[in-house]
């Protein structure tokens, strides 16, 4: 087993880093259920395509930024839908995808079910079922905008008709690739937002808990302790972490599977309303399910990030320190003895600011003496944002390899065998079987 310092110290903020990209996962998750992020995104997604944009008008630079503060503002509040994209967004399709009143927008939607309900608004009520009625019912809608199209947006349903060569079949097919083609973007859009509100957010919950990669790294350099504590922490507790992305990814898998099965089925001409019901209901179980299962693991993360904080030394409140409890208290008895047998008020007050000032010093508080001024605690943090937004599974795989790394390494040689050689060599002439020299 490798007993190198360099390699402990990295194993040590690996977890850390591990630990802390689980509970910001949890998070994350939850915050993504409340504020409806996926159902905002494919919101803003459906946006871009049945609504103009008419662009923001400056620099680059206040371009970038404009965009950066618009795209988190549309993540957790999705604008009100209008025109086209309410038509699109009342229709039974898609109304009855929602999870409930307050979630009131799908989080999935299938091609099919967008190109099935742009077919349905474009021809109106007086389809009667005939193929050719209907192509002349949609060119009707697209040649005279009936539904009050914007011009962008119109040009672009005019064009896939006429590509079509108005084959309402075809017509469908192209609806449902551009469809896919925004889509792909779309899960672009949520990676880039996820990743910049992991970054802020792994800020926040840094300076919240003081995780200074910097100081931390310090701390496990010199002390023997910490160190040893950390790496038998890292050792306990990676087969449970990686148990917990596995779970976490099963029951997102879940839920995902169940999104698109409530696609396909509610599409379908058979799905009563009874059935929309038990989907939903089987969605609340699920998520319900979910719920319990980020809660135990929050808590269970939660307590072990105690743990660490307990064994740095860091964070921001007082810990009492067990070598002076004892002496403490002894001191703080003869205090109040003398209070007791104070003559007159103005010694019990001299002696009641004694005490206090005892218990002050009594505990362990404020900045951790490995930790540097606050530009340096700010790039720390800033450091534990950036390796947290890394995410967890990243951190998983590159802790067990350095795990692996130190169970492989050889073991030093016993106090018995002092001449043994560190590894053994082929048998050479002057050499025994083990590898010891003779000596003559």
């Amino acid at each position: 087993m490798f007993n190198n310092v360099v390699l402990d110290v990295v194993i040590g903020l690996v977890f850390v880093f591990l630990l802390y990209s689980l509970l910001m996962t949890i998070i994350q998750e939850i915050i993504s259920r409340w504020f409806n992020l996926r159902a905002n995104t494919l919101f803003r997604a459906m946006e871009r395509m049945l609504k103009d944009d008419p662009g923001f008008k400056g620099n680059k630079i206040q371009a970038f930024f404009h965009e950066r503060v618009e795209e988190l503002s549309k993540l957790f509040k999705g604008k009100k839908p209008a025109g086209l994209l309410k038509k699109f967004y009342d229709h039974p399709s898609v109304k009855y995808l929602a999870e409930n009143d307050v979630a009131s927008k799908p989080s999935y939607l299938n091609p099919q079910t967008f190109s099935q309900t742009m077919l349905q608004l474009l021809r109106g009520h007086t389809y009667d079922g005939s193929t050719a009625n209907e192509a002349l019912l949609v060119k009707n809608a697209l040649e005279n905008n009936l539904l009050n199209l914007q011009p962008e947006t119109l040009s672009q349903f005019q064009n896939l008709f006429a590509d079509a060569r108005q084959d309402v079949y075809v017509f469908r097919a192209k609806l449902e690739n551009w469809f896919n083609e925004t889509m792909q973007r779309a899960n672009g859009w949520y990676k880039k937002q996820i990743q910049t509100l992991l970054v802020i957010l792994g800020f926040i919950m840094a300076a919240a808990f003081n995780i200074d990669a910097i100081a931390i790294s310090r701390i496990l350099m010199n002390d023997k302790d910490a160190r040893e504590q950390m790496v038998q922490m890292a050792i306990a507790s990676a087969d449970a972490y990686g148990k917990m992305i596995q779970e976490q990814k099963q029951a997102k898998a879940q839920t995902d599977s169940l999104n698109v099965n409530v696609n396909i089925h509610i599409q379908k001409d058979s799905a009563t309303q009874n059935d929309t019901v038990v989907i939903n209901s089987l969605q609340l179980q699920l998520n319900a399910s979910y719920d319990s299962l980020l809660l135990a693991q929050y808590k269970t993360l939660l307590s072990d990030a105690e743990k660490v904080q307990n064994i740095m030394g860091l964070g921001w409140g007082c810990s009492k320190a067990d070598s002076l409890d004892t002496t403490c208290k002894i001191v703080q008895a003869k205090i109040d003895t003398h209070i007791a047998g104070a003559k007159d008020s103005l010694e019990k007050l001299k002696w009641q600011k004694l005490r206090d000032d005892c218990l002050k010093n009594c505990y362990v508080c404020g900045k951790n003496p490995y930790q540097g001024p606050w530009y340096e605690m700010l790039f720390g943090w800033l450091i534990t944002a950036l390796a947290i937004s890394l995410g967890a599974p990243f951190w998983f795989d590159l802790l067990n390899k350095f795990i692996k790394l130190r169970e492989t390494g050889t073991k030093p040689p016993t106090s018995g065998s002092s001449n043994a050689a560190v590894t053994n060599p082929p048998s050479v002439p002057g050499t025994t079987t083990d590898g010891q020299i003779i000596r003559g």
